[in-house]
């Protein structure tokens, strides 16, 4: 469009000078410091000399071309219309005869040579890149790209305050929080994932256990959990102190389960490690392999004893039978 427009302004200038060959030529007026209102301006076109501070435009020079286009002597025309062009880019505003102030300068769109929208500055202050109609404050169609060393997009306020940041560097991306706020990632209303500064995560919970590195308030599907803790082998070490079977009859009867192993309420009230306890009932299946096995010594001298009692009685009755003859 800008390239429109200035085709346009060309054409109109163009056509002045052609119809002014026995009128006075549009030239150029100095003035400078003046920012008159819209009510100055009846039936005329005229290109003025500004600095760019004195009409409130913004500007990378001090000093810029304004043209004025009014096409009416009241109001009832519509606006008057000026544009303003300096090493920036070429600005707009209107205002009605009457009106105590300008409109706002607003940038016009930019195109490329295909009629496509590069960047748009909208009446409401939006932005827009590739779009005509931007409805936000920043509105891109198709991609964007930071490119340096670490890019880094920051959604927020400032450093000082909580934001969102999505960055990149070399061999990796990343997301993160700043200034100690939580990060979700869900939909509204729901706590899919919930991430607080500790480095705790919870998944459907705003309150993961800062004492654990992820809370889950449901259920876990997994293919394999793998858990890199101790483990109970000590259980046959000769220095190991294995109770009796007496002594575990007597826990039970007191305390209705299993030495070194929860009961239910704690199970409740507090949960479970899933490798600790992994570890306990490996520790029961171990006692109970040496309780097996003390057994199984008990039942070979049972059958040691009672082969020598046969013997003993076979003894006896050949013994007796002797003595009879």
């Amino acid at each position: 469009m800008k390239k429109g427009l200035l085709l346009q302004i060309a054409c109109m200038l163009i056509a002045s000078a052609g119809f002014a060959q026995t009128a006075t030529s549009l030239t150029v007026q100095d003035t400078r410091n003046t920012n008159p209102l819209p009510e100055t301006f009846q039936k005329t076109v005229r290109y003025d000399f500004k600095r760019t501070d004195d009409i409130g435009v913004p500007g990378a020079l001090s000093y810029s071309g304004l043209m004025t286009l009014s096409q009416w002597e009241d109001a009832s025309g519509g606006k008057v219309h000026q544009m303003n062009f300096n090493d920036r880019g070429v600005y707009y505003r209107g205002g009605y005869m009457g009106a105590t102030s300008w409109e706002g300068w607003k940038r016009l769109v930019m195109e490329d040579e295909n009629g496509n929208v590069l960047l748009n500055s909208a009446t409401a202050g939006n932005v827009g890149i590739g779009i005509s109609s931007p409805l936000t404050k920043v509105h891109i169609v198709n991609q964007a790209q930071l490119s340096n060393s670490m890019g880094a997009l920051m959604i927020g306020l400032n450093t000082t305050t909580a934001n969102l940041r999505f960055g990149y560097n070399t061999g990796y991306t990343w997301i993160q929080s700043h200034n100690g706020a939580p990060l979700y990632i869900n939909e509204i209303g729901n706590n899919t994932i919930f991430n607080v500064t500790s480095g705790s995560v919870g998944i459907g919970t705003r309150t993961p256990d800062p004492n654990y590195k992820l809370s889950v308030n449901g259920n876990i599907r997994a293919k394999e959990i793998k858990v890199e803790s101790g483990w109970a082998d000590f259980v046959f070490e000769p220095d190991y102190k294995l109770r009796s079977l007496s002594e575990v009859e007597m826990f039970i009867k007191l305390n209705k389960h299993l030495p070194e192993i929860p009961s239910a309420k704690e199970v409740e009230n507090n949960g479970i490690a899933v490798g600790e306890m992994n570890a306990k009932l490996l520790q029961k299946i171990e006692e109970l392999t040496l309780y097996l096995i003390e057994m199984k010594k008990e039942n070979e001298e049972l059958k040691s004893l009672k082969n020598e009692v046969e013997q003993l009685k076979m003894l006896v009755k050949e013994l007796s039978e002797s003595k009879h003859k």
